[in-house]
């Protein structure tokens, strides 16, 4: 029988008392009545998944916890890097059409695809022309991994 995951509220706490507070491990598992292994587990598992205390104050429960249980990618995979859309990522992204797209811009619903028509694209436009353009296969420390690829396919195939 598969293990069921808990509320995030353990998670947040373990967070916000050892990354804000600097707490150690056996101080958070004391204050949270959870084991030290348990606390550091949680810490690891947000850190694995680039998620600070700052960034775990912006989720929602349901977003924390698709990036700390994202299941990994296996460290041979060829494929491209599978991040999270954010429109001035786009805008600010060199792009070329292949037959195997060198980075996937990934929604998580199709309604922040339609959310999009409500952005005032105005302050990116004014923003974007003064940042570097930024080449398929970056990933940024900003960026919402959901799968980690190698990209040794466009790899072999570059002039």
């Amino acid at each position: 029988m598969p293990t069921n995951r808990i509320t995030m509220r353990p998670i947040r706490e373990t967070l916000r008392l050892h990354l804000q507070g600097a707490l150690s491990f056996s101080e958070v598992g004391r204050c949270l009545k959870i084991s030290t292994s348990v606390a550091a587990k949680y810490v690891s598992m947000a850190r694995t998944a680039g998620v600070d205390w700052a960034l775990a104050q912006t989720l929602s429960d349901e977003e924390l916890e698709a990036r700390l249980y994202r299941p990994p990618l296996p460290p041979d995979d060829a494929s491209p890097n599978r991040i999270g859309f954010d429109l001035e990522r786009v805008m600010r992204t060199h792009c070329r059409i292949d037959d195997f797209q060198e980075i996937y811009l990934m929604l998580d619903k199709l309604d922040d695809l339609l959310e999009l028509a409500n952005i005032d694209f105005a302050p990116l436009y004014a923003r974007v022309p003064g940042t570097p353009e930024l080449q398929p296969g970056y990933v940024l420390p900003s960026d919402s991994v959901f799968q980690r690829g190698t990209g040794k396919y466009h790899a072999g195939r570059k002039p």
